[in-house]
């Protein structure tokens, strides 16, 4: 998983590879450079692509490959949907590119693998103020046009009932010289004893 080119400085025959034989994927970019400054950080890329292996059974594409061909490094979290946001940041973090973005130490980045970032808890609503005088109002409007309504109602019934019931004078006047008009119905038989 490592290449052991640290490691041929102190006894060239012990080590398993070459000078330049690097685990594709495994190995950050600086270990593609004599030059470049290695630390702590070297190690957590390497470690941050075996937890990306074990949780999403896909080797990532090489640091050389996403530096000379700006390829991009797929998310774990794309190839597995089980893993939580925050490990998928904790593990992008250490495979970040360049070292400098990467954790600086193993402690470091086992924090944030540990501990998830809180999510941002907007503050809770405060409870509305009743607006009595608004209550109060609304409520004598309602009152008032609900008795409005009542005696519209009531004085339309009363305009019906008078229609439908003759006034007397007109009763009189319709019922005069018809025969049983204004009689009870004993007298109006017409008939003589």
């Amino acid at each position: 998983m490592i290449d052991f080119d640290l490691a041929m400085d102190f006894d060239y025959e012990l080590t398993a590879t070459r000078r330049g034989e690097l685990m594709n994927g495994f190995a950050p970019i600086e270990l593609y450079s004599r030059s470049a400054q290695r630390g702590p950080f070297t190690d957590i890329y390497s470690l941050g692509v075996t937890l990306y292996v074990l949780l999403t059974g896909k080797t990532p594409v090489s640091a050389d490959e996403r530096k000379i061909n700006n390829t991009h490094l797929v998310s774990p979290q794309d190839y597995n949907h089980n893993i939580s946001s925050h490990i998928n940041q904790a593990i992008l973090w250490a495979m970040a590119l360049e070292a400098k973005d990467r954790p600086q130490s193993v402690q470091e980045w086992l924090d944030k693998l540990e501990k998830p970032e809180e999510p941002d808890i907007p503050n809770p609503r405060q409870p509305r103020q009743i607006n009595w005088e608004a209550v109060t109002a609304i409520a004598t409007c309602l009152t008032v046009l609900v008795a409005l309504l009542a005696l519209l109602v009531n004085s339309r019934k009363d305009t019906n009932q008078e229609k439908l019931q003759p006034s007397p004078a007109i009763e009189s006047s319709w019922c005069e010289g018809a025969p049983g008009c204004g009689r009870s119905p004993t007298s109006s038989s017409g008939l003589s004893s």
